[in-house]
């Protein structure tokens, strides 16, 4: 939920658009902005989430949704596969940490920025 105080200033715009540029020299291709309304209707919780991510002129594509995981249960006995998934997904967890912090710098630099530029320093 958006709070009013400085939404004029549109910081979750600029966060996204910073991070799509940052993917793109980065060599990405696809940037998935994650999660939607099951259906496209108006009267949809989501619809402000989807209609947000609409303005950055992406195009929807419907998967199959997220799914709960109980990893511990299934990596004992005769399922190893399962551990060799799983240590898979926790490192495309840790990278995706890891680009977070990416993002995260780059918005506090670019927020340094703006703030040179409307006469505002922070020390």
């Amino acid at each position: 939920m958006s709070r009013d105080l400085h939404r004029n200033l549109m910081a979750p715009h600029l966060l996204q658009w910073e991070s799509d540029a940052l993917a793109r020299v980065q060599g990405c291709t696809v940037y998935d902005m994650w999660g939607a309304p099951d259906t496209l209707d108006e009267s949809d919780p989501m619809w402000g989430v989807y209609r947000f991510k609409q303005g950055f002129g992406g195009q929807f594509v419907q998967h199959m949704g997220a799914w709960d995981y109980s990893h511990r249960a299934h990596c004992t006995g005769s399922t190893p596969p399962l551990c060799a998934r799983l240590g898979l997904m926790r490192r495309r967890h840790w990278q995706a940490k890891q680009a977070a912090r990416s993002i995260s710098e780059l918005a506090a630099c670019v927020r340094t920025r703006a703030a040179n530029r409307s006469g505002i320093h922070s020390r």
